[in-house]
C-alpha cells in the first residue's frame, strides 16, 4: 500500500507524522507485523495502534500509524508492507513515560516535562536540554510551578475557577510507544471556596526527540447558560518572560513582557504592547513567542481566525492562550436573518460567552 505524505509548511529535518489508514475486511489480521519504507526503500522506524476491526477480534479496519521521516518534496511517497518487522528507534532516545508520587514525567530527548494528576494545572515544569549534554539542570527549567497555571475561567461576576483547584482530578497513560506518549487529563474547573463550574479534557502528545509538545483541550460547559455566561476562558503557562513576539501581517517584537494579540474578526485583529491598541486588518497567524534568561516559549493555535475571537498574551509571569478573550472587542450585532442564523454569531461576538 502507498501512502502519500504532503508536506506543509516550513521544511523540517526530521517530521513526525501521525496518519489514521483503512483496511478491506480480512486483509490485515494484526499491525504488529507491519512495515513503513521511505521514499528510498528504508525502512522506517514505525508506532502502530489499531483503533478499530470489522468485528470483535476480528481483521483490522483503522490502524494509526507514527513516523518520523525527512520531507524534501511537496510530495513524498511511502510504502507500507506486511509481514515484516519494522525497525525500532536507535540514533534518538525514545519518548519516555514514568510514573512520578505526583503524577507523570515525561522525557523526550531535548525535553522534560511534569504533569501532576491531582490538581492538574497542564505543565507543571518543563525543562529544555539546551546544551544536549543528555542531562537536564536547574538553569534548563523554562516552566516553573506557580500558582495560577493551567486551564481556567473566569464567569461574569469576576470568579476564578480552575482545574489547579480540582483534587479529585484524573490522569492516565492513554499511548505510550517509543515515538509518541499521550497523557489524558480530567478535571472540573473548581474556585477558591470549592465551588466547580465547568469541565476539560486535556490531552498532551509528546513526540521522540522533539522540544515541542501537541495539546489538544476540550472546554465542556456544564451550567445552566440562562444564568452563567464566562468573561474569559484560557490555559496559563508561568515562565520568567523578559521579551516577546507575535505573529500579524509581519511579526510584531518588543524588549518588554507585555504583548497581546486579539482576533475579534476572521479579517480583522488587534495588537497591543503595554499601551493603547492598534487595529490591523486581515487574519493572524495564531502565534505568540515568549523569551526569558532560561529560555524560549512559543505557543501557536490552530484555526486561530477561523475560530474567533480568540487571543495570545504574554506578561512578565507568562504566556496565556485565551480560548475566550479576556479583551474582546466591541464589534456592532450582526441582523440575524434565515441565512446567516446558522453561523452562531453568538459566540463570536460580545465582551462575554453567553449562550442564551
Amino acid at each position: 500500500m502507498d501512502l502519500t505524505i504532503l508536506r506543509r509548511g516550513a521544511f523540517e529535518s526530521l517530521s513526525h507524522i501521525t496518519v489514521g489508514v483503512p483496511f478491506p475486511d480480512n486483509t490485515l489480521p494484526s499491525a504488529k507485523d507491519l512495515v513503513l519504507l521511505d521514499p528510498e526503500g528504508r525502512p522506517t522506524p514505525l508506532q502502530s495502534e489499531v483503533t478499530a476491526t470489522w468485528a470483535k477480534n476480528g481483521p483490522v479496519k483503522w490502524v494509526l500509524l507514527d513516523f518520523q521521516a525527512r520531507l524534501p518534496a511537496e510530495q513524498n511517497r511511502f510504502r507500507l508492507e506486511f509481514n515484516g518487522q519494522a525497525p525500532t528507534p536507535s540514533d534518538v532516545p525514545v519518548a519516555r513515560v514514568v510514573q512520578t508520587p505526583e503524577g507523570f514525567r515525561v522525557t523526550t530527548g531535548p525535553l522534560r516535562f511534569d504533569i501532576r494528576r491531582e490538581g492538574f494545572d497542564l505543565i507543571h515544569a518543563a525543562s529544555f536540554d539546551a546544551d544536549a549534554d543528555g542531562a537536564f539542570s536547574p538553569a534548563e527549567q523554562i516552566v516553573q510551578p506557580a500558582k495560577d497555571q493551567g486551564p481556567y475561567l473566569v464567569d461574569a461576576a469576576g470568579k476564578v475557577y480552575r482545574t489547579a483547584n480540582d483534587r479529585q482530578s484524573t490522569l492516565e497513560v492513554e499511548e505510550s510507544g517509543p515515538l509518541r506518549v499521550c497523557l489524558k487529563a480530567q478535571a472540573w474547573y473548581v474556585a477558591d471556596d470549592g465551588e466547580r463550574l465547568c469541565q476539560a479534557v486535556t490531552r498532551i502528545h509528546a513526540f521522540r526527540g522533539k522540544p515541542y509538545l501537541r495539546v489538544l483541550h476540550t472546554f465542556i460547559f456544564t451550567a445552566d447558560s440562562n444564568k452563567v455566561q464566562l468573561a474569559d476562558v484560557g490555559l496559563a503557562c508561568p515562565m520568567a518572560v523578559r521579551s516577546a513576539a507575535v505573529g500579524s501581517d509581519a511579526p510584531v517584537e518588543v524588549a518588554t513582557p507585555a504583548l497581546r494579540l486579539v482576533q475579534y474578526e476572521h479579517d480583522r485583529h488587534e495588537i497591543s504592547a503595554g499601551g493603547p491598541p492598534q487595529a490591523r486588518n486581515g487574519s493572524a497567524p495564531g502565534w505568540i513567542r515568549a523569551r526569558g534568561d532560561r529560555g524560549t516559549l512559543t505557543v501557536a493555535l490552530r484555526d486561530f481566525w477561523q475560530t474567533f475571537p480568540k487571543e495570545l498574551e504574554t506578561g512578565p509571569a507568562g504566556v496565556t492562550v485565551h480560548l475566550w478573550p479576556a479583551h474582546n472587542v466591541a464589534v456592532p450585532p450582526p441582523v440575524y436573518t434565515e441565512e446567516n442564523v446558522g453561523s452562531l454569531w453568538f459566540v463570536h461576538h460580545g465582551r462575554l460567552l453567553d449562550f442564551r
